[in-house]
């Protein structure tokens, strides 16, 4: 049976999966017309209620629905970042700032592509979710060891 390199085993895996998982957050950030694509999640919630008899959603309820959704995404994205790092051996407090430093680099990626713009208020949605993700950890704790115990 052939043996993993030690480099892909322990948290070595995790710090390689948060490094590729900040990679799809950057090709997602240069994506020009992501607002777009995300409407076909409006669009399935509108099909949805019609379906259910729930009557058709105003224009201005739908436009809610998709801004909600995707600072969700946001936060849910850093979140899993902020875990990533954690299961890798960091201790909270850097994973919450690496997290949160990626969440500001990621908004100035974005000052530069067309169509997107860098804002200081979803540097703190996507640190949000990182700090959800602190807060789950502490009240929901998934592994509990003597690194973990060291890095609180």
């Amino acid at each position: 049976m052939p043996m993993c390199p030690p480099v892909f085993k322990g948290r070595n895996i995790y710090r390689a999966a948060a490094v590729l998982w900040m990679a799809v957050i950057f090709i997602f950030s240069a994506d020009e017309g992501s607002g777009e694509h995300s409407l076909l999640l409006v669009q399935l919630i509108e099909w949805l209620c019609r379906s259910l008899h729930l009557g058709i959603p105003s224009e201005e309820t739908l436009l809610g629905i998709h801004v909600l959704l995707r600072k969700l995404a946001h936060m849910t994205e850093f979140g899993i970042l902020y875990f990533l790092w954690r299961r890798g051996g960091l201790k909270i407090w850097q994973a919450a700032v690496v997290s949160l430093l990626y969440a500001a680099s990621d908004e100035w990626h974005q000052s530069f592509v067309p169509n997107r713009c860098g804002c200081a208020a979803d540097v703190i949605i996507d640190g949000a979710g990182a700090l959800a993700a602190a807060v789950l950890e502490a009240v929901w704790p998934f592994s509990r060891n003597a690194s973990d115990k060291d890095a609180e």
